[in-house]
């Protein structure tokens, strides 16, 4: 009988201490998540030529795409908070959960063009002709030559803070100018950004 009583006893103390002196463990319900609410993107070209409103392309057009946040509260209540003082996290390193991630997973991004391209027509979906590759901030690891739902899923998984390059390769298409449009499809909702300038294949 004592057995039973002094081991759940023993198992409660230990984790007020551990509470106590490590307040990480609160952030990992308790920080704010991250609310998507725009998406950007910038184009960059392997030609050597440079214009304020053209960007040129060869062979190789990369694309950085970044999803501007908001702050949104996270409603966790930690049932042991009332045993937690305002003392430090004396021996923790928090650094790493800074935030929750993103609230939401990115359910698709879609691309387009204006015109005819690789005999997709204009206002289709031409995502399918990229690669991704993604950097994981937090972990500092990299992933290469993923298709964009692979790269979305990732991001999704881990809610990390992500740098998502997008590339094309592919020779120099028929029609030669072109315009993108980006969007992304996220909780319900659409958020859309277009090229900063022309494309120009060589």
């Amino acid at each position: 009988m004592k057995k039973i009583i002094i081991l759940p006893a023993s198992f409660f103390l230990i984790h007020i201490l551990y509470i106590g002196c490590c307040k990480c463990v609160e952030s990992l319900g308790g920080k704010p998540y991250r609310n998507i609410t725009a998406i950007t993107a910038r184009e960059y070209g392997n030609a050597r030529k440079f214009s304020r409103d053209t960007v040129y392309v060869k062979d190789s057009l990369t694309v950085s795409v970044s999803f501007p946040f908001e702050y949104i509260a996270n409603n966790f209540k930690n049932p042991m908070q009332p045993f937690v003082g305002t003392a430090n996290a004396w021996s923790c390193d928090c650094n790493f959960l800074q935030d929750s991630g993103y609230k939401y997973r990115i359910d698709s991004l879609k691309i387009t063009s204006d015109n005819n391209i690789y005999g997709i027509p204009a206002g289709q979906d031409i995502s399918s002709l990229f690669t991704a590759a993604i950097y994981q901030r937090r972990s500092g690891m990299s992933f290469k030559d993923l298709r964009i739902p692979q790269a979305l899923d990732s991001i999704g998984l881990n809610r990390n803070d992500v740098d998502l390059a997008l590339q094309l390769y592919r020779p120099s298409p028929v029609i030669k100018t072109h315009r993108f449009t980006y969007k992304i499809f996220i909780n319900g909702k659409v958020y859309q950004t277009m090229s900063m300038g022309k494309l120009f294949w060589e």
